[in-house]
């Protein structure tokens, strides 16, 4: 009988622990797969934004043109809804989007992640401001200078 209690000892402990480092795995696994997701997605989309003011020219004669910022942007928002572009000044002043909803709530970011961005392509991901979330940093954002 003692034996018999020994081994159900044995037992729920070696249970407890499987379960303890099945759940710490399910948890890392997470964890590790939404930021490989992160870092998939910001290097894979690098180059939008480079070839969004390629090709739209967002500020003519030193003023935003926002008709054919809108334009782009809205073909962009088709083909990945996901999409959210934002127009800022050199101090993160938002100076035009378009978001689905329209609801942004900064009007203002912080420019330390995009600097870091601009000048370091070898970092897997950067978290930067979320326009539409007062309280979070929202992952992947692509960037580009406008040289304007």
């Amino acid at each position: 009988m003692k034996n018999n209690l020994l081994y159900w000892k044995i037992f729920v402990t070696l249970l407890l622990l499987l379960v303890l480092l099945g759940i710490g795995y399910i948890f890392i696994s997470t964890y590790t797969i939404q930021r490989y997701g992160l870092e998939v997605n910001q290097h894979m989309h690098r180059g939008v934004a480079a070839h969004l003011v390629r090709e739209t020219q967002p500020i003519k004669n030193g003023a935003v043109d926002t008709a054919a910022t809108h334009d782009i942007m809205h073909s962009m928002m088709v083909i990945n809804r996901a999409v959210e572009v934002y127009l800022i000044d050199t101090l993160g002043t938002i100076i035009d989007y378009v978001v689905p909803f329209n609801e942004v709530k900064l009007k203002k970011i912080s420019l330390e992640p995009i600097k870091t961005f601009l000048a370091d392509s070898s970092i897997s991901y950067i978290l930067g401001d979320d326009p539409k979330n007062l309280n979070k940093q929202k992952c992947v954002f692509r960037c580009t200078h406008s040289g304007r």
